[in-house]
């Protein structure tokens, strides 16, 4: 618009010095300054004939004449503007002036559209459009508007809907030539990533193209849903929306973080789930974007990428003792350092635990309220993995509350039964407990080895503390008096 301005401008200065190097001196001496200064003004561009500047002249006079004997005589404006138009009709009536005019309007209108061409390349990166027709149809459209501004009161132009129908072809003819131009560098910087097939290209222009009737739509958007239609590459995708993918990474491992914090893992631990939860969330991002179209492909990615990387997480945690379970598994992997494990023990530990966790999962999935057994399964693994000293530590370590909790029963049941003279509460509760431990260990070591299983709970049950034996003869005999104590017991 201010190019317009600027060009109508200097229209206007131009058109108002028309002609002639030189003007005769009989005109000179004729008539008066003003219009021989106008005159002259004129003259300065293109050389007249003395017949034509007479002629120019006359007219002229007869104008300024005429309107100032309307000003004199008090004549409405609409009168004389009307007036003052049919001289100046009578001025562009001469040949010599119409093709002057015409001259400076093509002119400016060239200027005009090669401006706007060159901008329209410029912003869309199409090349030389000078050679595409719409050089030709902006230039009709600037003489059109520059023509109705410069003459309009002076020739009849065209129509403000004869415009706008010219407007309308260009553009119609714009939308063309950028939509070609877009998907022509759309598959130059596609072909730098990786080059597709021309018959995928062929689709997707088509796609392009027919998705055109949607106005909202803009290019990028619609080229974009014409690539997710036919090409689900993630190499192409990682390079086209690097910086997309990376954004949405970073805040899906943000977020994710959160709940892993809440364990206090250690540094170690916790750098390493960074690590892992990285690699996660831009396979996540990376997936969204390929298959945004497809949402099957898209959740089948999804559990597959998240049940990998959830799994080794989990094994982080598990070998940092932060995450627990009651499983053998879980509580030998806490003990590591206290039972002197190798490196290849920790990690059949892990993989065991992990393979109980899908277990149960697997389970809850069929039946959610159906108890689960794992005994079996830790027994048989746990035995293969550990020594049988490590085992014992283990098991020593994971039934000692309880042998605790019953050995305090046991003293209380004492105590209730008035059996406790001359008995040492703390070395009582310790001996008991320590049978337990020993009762309850031998049992699960030797789960899957019956004839041991029962030769060393013999022994131990043959090495019973004094104090459970007055207990269990008291508890079967109903027996609350000390005389309990000297006693011969069979067994």
């Amino acid at each position: 618009m201010r190019s317009l301005v600027a060009t109508l401008s200097f229209l206007f200065l131009t058109i108002t010095a028309v002609f002639s190097q030189s003007l005769s001196p009989d005109i000179i001496r004729s008539y008066e300054p003003s219009i021989v200064n106008k005159l002259y003004d004129m003259n300065r561009q293109t050389p007249l004939t003395v017949q034509q500047q007479w002629e120019l002249a006359k007219v002229m006079y007869e104008r300024d004449s005429t309107v100032t004997q309307m000003l004199l005589q008090k004549q409405t404006d609409s009168a004389i503007l009307l007036k003052r138009s049919e001289f100046e009709q009578k001025i562009y009536g001469m040949t010599v002036i119409r093709n002057y005019y015409d001259s400076v309007i093509t002119r400016s209108a060239k200027e005009l559209a090669s401006s706007e061409l060159a901008s329209i390349s410029t912003q869309h990166k199409t090349g030389d459009l000078s050679t595409t027709g719409l050089d030709k149809l902006f230039l009709a459209k600037y003489k059109l508007i520059i023509a109705n501004i410069a003459l309009g009161a002076i020739s009849a132009q065209v129509s403000a809907k004869q415009i706008n129908m010219l407007n309308t072809v260009i553009q119609s003819k714009t939308d063309s030539l950028l939509n070609v131009s877009f998907v022509a560098n759309y598959f130059k910087r596609l072909d730098s990533v990786n080059r597709l097939s021309d018959t995928i290209k062929s689709k997707m222009a088509v796609r392009f193209n027919k998705l055109g009737a949607d106005k909202a739509m803009q290019r990028p958007e619609r080229m974009d849903a014409a690539l997710r239609s036919y090409v689900t590459d993630t190499a192409i995708y990682a390079r086209l929306y690097k910086n997309e993918i990376q954004r949405e990474a970073h805040l899906l491992a943000q977020t994710e973080m959160r709940q892993y914090i809440r364990y206090k893992p250690s540094k170690e631990c916790y750098d390493e789930i960074a690590r892992f939860l990285g690699e996660k969330s831009y396979q996540l991002a990376l997936t969204n974007e390929s298959f945004s179209l497809s949402a099957r492909k898209r959740d089948s990615s999804h559990y597959k990428i998240s049940a990998f990387y959830d799994s080794v997480i989990e094994r982080s945690l598990y070998r940092d003792g932060v995450l627990v379970n009651a499983s053998y598994f879980s509580a030998a992997v806490k003990m590591r350092k206290v039972l002197k494990l190798t490196s290849d023990q920790v990690d059949s530990l892990l993989d065991k635990g992990l393979a109980l966790n899908r277990m149960k999962d697997s389970s809850w999935r069929v039946s959610p309220l159906a108890p689960i057994d794992t005994k079996d399964f830790e027994n048989l693994h746990i035995s293969h993995i550990l020594r049988e000293d490590q085992l014992a530590i283990l098991l020593s370590f994971k039934y000692q509350r309880d042998a605790e909790k019953n050995a305090v029963n046991d003293w209380n049941d004492l105590e209730k039964r008035g059996l406790t003279k001359d008995m040492n509460k703390q070395t009582v509760v310790r001996q008991l407990s320590s049978y337990y431990v020993q009762l309850k260990s031998t049992s699960s070591m030797y789960a899957y080895d019956l004839e041991k299983q029962t030769a060393y709970a013999r022994n131990i049950r043959d090495n019973m503390p004094k104090a459970l034996k007055i207990l269990q003869y008291a508890r079967k005999n109903n027996v609350t008096s000390t005389s309990a104590q000297n006693l011969k017991i069979e067994w």
